[in-house]
């Protein structure tokens, strides 16, 4: 669950785990679990994860990690990419928060339970830190495996999500309306800050000549899932996509919305006949109607 550093780029599942997931999603239809079983199972994973939360909050990282599988095999994707085995994970988590004041104080909610077949799971959940230094929070999706001391996550894939309103309203005094040729205002601003074009809530960035639409996966597909993932991007002189961050999105849409959108190319945006970059913010909407790529 966790917390995978404070950077906001989410990156790909590690394929290990989604053939896990797949293989077990062929296993879950043959064998299937009775409402009581489902609850006790419900119920033992809550555990596992209270647990974890109560370790953190005391600034435990060792006691946090009971709750992982202890295997080579465990694995992280998060910000700085794919972390393989209990050491690494526990490497990765020591040099991200170093101290109490980095860790800070866990919260997890919005929890949604899919069992997969009688040993497996996926729990996706929102995570939150509280800390002096500047308040993070984000996403997971978690797969848990049942063995015979208990569930373990086999699998942790993690990203931070910045605010929507951090991104979009920018202070008053940070930024300088432009106008256009014809004297009409722009709904672009120069941040003050940074020299940088932002554009501003409901308004949109330069003429998109080249969009690559995103691939479904298979796995939201099968369960139904949809909607859309807002994602933070910079937008180079070039037209071309250089930086994404996540605002929104469903845990198992993001990535792919991510892969198709640095992938697009925008005319370049000219201020005073010279390239600039442009600050904006991309909606990418996926629907279980849209044919799979």
């Amino acid at each position: 669950m966790a917390m995978g550093g404070t950077r906001k780029t989410l990156l790909a599942v590690g394929s290990l785990a989604l053939l896990f997931i797949f293989s077990v999603l062929s296993r879950g239809h043959a064998v299937g679990k009775t409402t009581e079983e489902e609850n006790a199972d419900r119920y033992a994973i809550r555990m596992v994860l209270n647990a974890q939360q109560a370790a953190w909050n005391r600034g435990d990282v060792d006691a946090f990690l009971v709750g992982y599988w202890r295997s080579p095999d465990l694995t992280f994707s998060g910000s700085s990419g794919v972390s393989r085995g209990w050491d690494g994970v526990r490497a990765r988590y020591k040099k991200n928060y170093p101290d109490r004041a980095a860790m800070g104080e866990l919260d997890c909610s919005e929890l949604e339970f899919r069992f997969l077949g009688t040993d497996a799971a996926l729990v996706l959940g929102k995570w939150h830190l509280k800390r002096e230094q500047g308040d993070v929070g984000g996403v997971f999706t978690l797969v848990w495996q049942r063995f015979p001391d208990g569930w373990k996550i086999i699998h942790d894939h993690t990203s931070a999500v910045e605010r929507a309103d951090a991104v979009q309203n920018q202070p008053a005094d940070a930024t300088q309306l432009l106008t256009k040729m014809n004297g009409e205002p722009s709904c672009e601003a120069v941040d003050t800050r940074t020299g940088r074009i932002v554009v501003l809530p409901n308004c949109k960035p330069g003429k998109l000549v080249a969009r690559i639409e995103p691939a479904y996966p298979p796995l939201a597909r099968q369960t139904k899932i949809m909607g859309s993932v807002k994602l933070h991007a910079l937008i180079g002189k070039d037209g071309r996509v250089t930086k994404l961050e996540v605002v929104s999105g469903h845990p198992l849409l993001i990535q792919s919305a991510m892969d198709a959108v640095k992938q697009w190319q925008y005319e370049p945006t000219l201020l005073n006949r010279r390239a600039v970059v442009v600050d904006t913010v991309i909606e990418v909407i996926f629907s279980l109607n849209q044919s799979p790529n």
